[in-house]
């Protein structure tokens, strides 16, 4: 990453109070970044696998989620070969189990 490119966040939540607050929250730091949101599943491996994407720095999962929820979403990417051969690491915080995995 280059010192002056913002850190590129996904957050993947159905709920829209909590996108509200996770959008406040990086507001009020002094880091540099770019938050985007999905509200389920579907909408992030479709986010994700979009021709020319830059993937994010770091990705929030929701493991509850409508369509298909982060435990589905964790599976698939890990198998997914198109995300596997990108240069960008995902990080994947599982706030219900207070764990952090690298994936990638």
């Amino acid at each position: 990453m280059i010192r002056n490119e913002p850190i590129r966040v996904l957050l993947a939540d159905d709920d829209t109070d909590d996108q509200l607050l996770f959008r406040e929250a990086f507001e009020g730091i002094k880091i540099k970044t770019v938050v985007e949101t999905v509200k389920n599943g579907m909408e992030l491996m479709d986010h994700l696998l979009k021709p020319g994407i830059t993937l994010p720095h770091i990705l929030f999962l929701d493991l509850n989620m409508p369509k298909k929820d982060g435990r589905e979403v964790l599976k698939e990417l890990k198998q997914n070969p198109e995300l596997e051969t990108r240069n960008s690491k995902l990080f994947y915080l599982l706030p219900k189990f207070a764990r952090c995995w690298r994936v990638g």
